[in-house]
């Protein structure tokens, strides 16, 4: 049987869908999986080995240190080296930035898996970095000159010295270093068809919906979920590096509640504020077909667990490619958006009744209805 190691890097949105595509793929393969520590628990029911690295990725993030982020993707090119080295195939997804560098040093065939298009640089797209999203062609140039300047002076320098280690040559630019592997987008065409970006060829498979077969809601959120009316409310599983969070979270609690939504919001116990159930995670497959509304970051993961469960959403982005899903989504009348808080209640006036949007969502899923038979053993090559 092949085997194929993949390193995925990131946060749970990261993550998340790789262990869906691996469980999907793991009768087909032998797959060891390089990932955070704090991954481990939805691992459990799948045949797999699991290689944990580095600190849990929302410390690291927490951190807001860049020496210390330089050491942790270190670790990704100097542990479990034997994996690398007897494997058929690597596959790297998010911020597994070793993976290419990894695959020239033992001879392996390598891919890179993500979830945006705003990893290539087009001036079809704006880059993750800028928060205000244009179509507008010489500022999305000027702008990825800008995003790819940044990226080399946080990662090229660490990148280069584990190559030197490794024996191979440096790199020039680590935008073209990530991209120059064979690609694959993990995204809907309908929401983004990848062709439209002027590239070698990419492969691109619909997106994976992560479920857990195993989790289960506790008592106290079932009896909440029975009284009706519920509101999610998510940043995402980094969401405690939100600038201001706790006020951002008691005025939208707030006015769900003047609207008649009762919050249930995915943070940690000490972030509660307002009236509202609190939960650091809650199984979306279980959740979300009893959900009236989410008000979220605009992660890709939960932006597409809301459409496959007809769950009108309101997307409030915070970082990164979040503003570019924000802009996308309300583009394609799939969600409404809002940059500022106060643009809060206009969106919950806006979304009540909104057959409109109801209708994008129903085309979007009988679009979509094939995505449970997609062939992801493209992802390992």
């Amino acid at each position: 049987m092949k085997k194929v190691v993949i390193g995925a890097i990131g946060t749970a949105g990261d993550v998340r869908p790789i262990i869906e595509i691996c469980r999907r793929i793991q009768s087909t393969c032998q797959i060891t999986l390089v990932a955070p520590p704090e991954n481990a628990p939805d691992l459990v029911d799948l045949d797999i080995s699991f290689k944990p690295i580095g600190d849990p990725f929302g410390d690291v993030v927490a951190r807001h240190d860049l020496k210390y982020y330089r050491q942790q993707i270190g670790l990704q090119f100097t542990q479990y080296q034997r994996c690398y080295e007897d494997c058929d195939a690597l596959v790297g997804a998010s911020l597994f930035f070793a993976g290419r560098s990894l695959s020239e040093r033992y001879g392996k065939p390598y891919r890179h898996v993500f979830y945006t298009p705003q990893v290539i640089p087009s001036v079809r797209v704006t880059p993750p970095s800028a928060k205000r999203v244009t179509r507008r062609v010489a500022m999305n140039a000027l702008l990825w000159r800008k995003h790819q300047a940044e990226a080399n002076i946080i990662y090229r320098r660490v990148i280069n010295t584990q190559r030197q280690r490794l024996g191979l040559a440096p790199i020039g630019d680590v935008t073209a270093y990530l991209t120059g592997a064979a690609l694959l987008m993990i995204l809907d065409r309908q929401l983004f068809d990848v062709a439209q970006i002027d590239h070698h060829p990419i492969t691109q498979v619909d997106f994976p919906i992560f479920r857990d077969p195993s989790a289960e809601l506790d008592e106290e959120a079932k009896e909440f979920i029975r009284q009706g009316k519920i509101a999610l409310v998510s940043f995402g599983s980094v969401g405690g590096v939100v600038k201001n969070r706790e006020s951002k979270l008691s005025r939208i609690v707030a006015s769900l509640r003047s609207a008649g939504y009762r919050a249930l919001v995915i943070a940690e116990r000490n972030a509660q504020v307002g009236e509202a159930l609190y939960r650091q995670h809650v199984p979306y497959h279980l959740l979300l077909n009893h959900c009236s509304l989410a008000i979220h970051h605009g992660g890709i993961g939960t932006a597409m667990s809301c459409l496959i469960n007809m769950v009108p959403q309101i997307v409030f982005p915070q970082a990164l490619d979040q503003f570019f899903w924000a802009d996308l989504l309300a583009k394609k009348g799939l969600a409404l958006k809002f940059n500022d808080l106060s643009g809060l209640p206009a969106c919950l006036a806006g979304v009540k009744n909104n057959a409109a949007l109801v209708s994008e969502m129903v085309r979007f899923n009988q679009i979509r209805q094939q995505a449970e038979n997609a062939d992801y053993s493209l992802v390992c090559g």
